[in-house]
């Protein structure tokens, strides 16, 4: 039992009955400013997360699960238990790769760890094979790095026609704010290929070797030194980059007594497209895709609406209307669909929590003094909404279930004082009794109601012996 009799008055509350325009004016002012943070507050599905572990991929083609662990794996984890801070270190060695998981200490900083496992990974790189075509690949894993959206270009039309508009997309989208960038899938890459013909490489007693040399030796840029003209001095350079194909198949390989060897008369020199390691489909028709990579702490759904905007704009604008009903541009997998139906629910719940507080008071303390207990479910919210910038948070997964359960515990203390109506009814007991007072029984009914909630049932007592109203 409390003895209302040994405490104090609050101090905050008086203040605020005794100064009642300027409480109001304050009230106005944190809405306002609630709903301002509300508005540029960033959205986004999952919070920053630094996950301590540091990933390394290592390719080596043509070779055995054996070969790997014993050539490869085995070097680059002698050289990491030497890392500060290492907790575990997982590996596998699968088929033409070495992948290697090492986890740190929460209290381990993810750029210093991943400096440090650069450089362990540089001092076995020393006693890995000299046949290997590739170096390790050091990731961090990084939460931000999953793609917002995917963007599907597809349309029964070239591969060049569709990967043009693909790299204006890209282009378009990576200029926004909230981008970090922008990764195409599907897309294939043109090459040009050089498809010799052995029999008559071998008639014109030419080797691989020449051909190479040849083409190599033509592909490049030649400084020329610099040459003065009146006060100015212009530096030169003998361009032998190829600018088509023909160019190509033109390079002479041999000129012995007047017999000229060219490179088209032993091989098919043609442009042609790579051998395509990722395939897109939508509709069964080809396709590229855009995926699209937030930066950390942006603004997920401010993004979504941009890019919308701008996939619209590009449909009628930059595309010509021949190929308006073959081009096709459609979004999957959009993140802000989520994030708008939480936001969605929040504010269902911040209404519901309104008008339920305020029915059920309503009938015991009035009409005035329900509306004033029950503006305390938005009121609460719009004082978060100003202080979550202050914090470094954003509107995430967990914020707002969070939120939306800390506003069933407001609401649950507004409704605790209707628990007792028979001591709420009385208000001559509210005027002679100070505010404080007040609060604490509040708050203490608040407990007791909901003790009985959760351990006992709506309908019985905790303690034994039900509690009495202050006197």
């Amino acid at each position: 039992m409390i003895h209302l009799d040994k405490i104090k008055e609050f101090f905050l509350s008086s203040w605020a009955i005794d100064n009642r325009i300027t409480t109001y004016v304050l009230t106005i002012l944190v809405m306002l400013v609630g709903i301002y943070s509300f508005n540029t507050l960033p959205k986004e599905n999952f919070p920053e997360i630094a996950i301590p572990m540091i990933y390394i991929g290592t390719p080596y083609p043509g070779n055995s699960p054996e070969n790997i662990e014993r050539n490869v794996t085995y070097h680059i984890e002698k050289e990491l238990k030497s890392v500060k801070g290492v907790k575990k270190i997982k590996s596998q060695s699968i088929q033409d790769m070495s992948v290697v998981i090492v986890e740190f200490e929460t209290n381990v900083e993810i750029p210093e760890a991943k400096k440090d496992v650069k450089d362990a990974v540089d001092r076995a790189s020393s006693h890995l094979p000299n046949d290997m075509t590739m170096d390790p690949i050091v990731q961090d894993i990084n939460l931000s790095e999953i793609p917002i959206m995917f963007i599907n270009v597809s349309g029964d039309l070239s591969p060049e026609i569709l990967k043009r508009y693909s790299e204006d997309l890209q282009d378009q989208i990576e200029t926004l704010p909230e981008i970090r960038r922008v990764d195409l899938l599907g897309v294939m890459e043109q090459e040009v290929q050089v498809n010799v013909d052995p029999i008559k490489m071998q008639a014109a007693n030419i080797s691989f070797g020449d051909i190479q040399q040849a083409i190599g030796g033509r592909d490049v840029l030649i400084s020329g030194g610099s040459v003065n003209v009146g006060s100015m001095e212009y530096s030169l350079q003998v361009a032998g980059k190829f600018a088509a194909v023909d160019e190509i198949g033109n390079i002479v390989l041999r000129n012995s007594q007047g017999q000229v060897v060219y490179l088209k008369d032993i091989a098919d020199v043609r442009l042609d497209f790579k051998k395509a390691d990722s395939f897109a489909r939508l509709d069964g028709l080809p396709t590229i895709s855009l995926n699209v990579i937030k930066k950390a702490g942006e603004n997920l759904v401010a993004a979504s609406e941009k890019i919308n905007l701008m996939l619209e704009d590009f449909q009628k604008n930059r595309v010509p209307m021949e190929l308006q009903g073959k081009f096709k541009i459609k979004i999957s997998q959009d993140q802000s669909y989520m994030t708008r139906n939480m936001l969605d629910e929040l504010f269902n719940t911040i209404v519901l929590g309104f008008i339920l507080v305020t029915l059920s008071i309503m009938f015991f303390m009035g009409i005035r003094d329900a509306i004033f207990v029950g503006l305390s479910v938005p009121l609460a919210s719009l004082i978060a909404f100003a202080v979550l910038p202050l914090i470094g948070f954003t509107l995430n997964l967990v914020v707002l279930f969070t939120f939306i359960f800390a506003l069933g515990i407001v609401g649950l203390g507004g409704i605790a004082i209707s628990g007792r109506p028979e001591a709420i009814g009385r208000k001559r007991w509210l005027v002679d009794r100070s505010r404080w007072h007040l609060a604490c029984w509040i708050i203490d009914n608040s407990f007791d109601s909901l003790q009985r909630i959760v351990c006992q049932g709506p309908d019985r007592t905790v303690w034994g012996t039900s509690r009495q109203s202050p006197t």
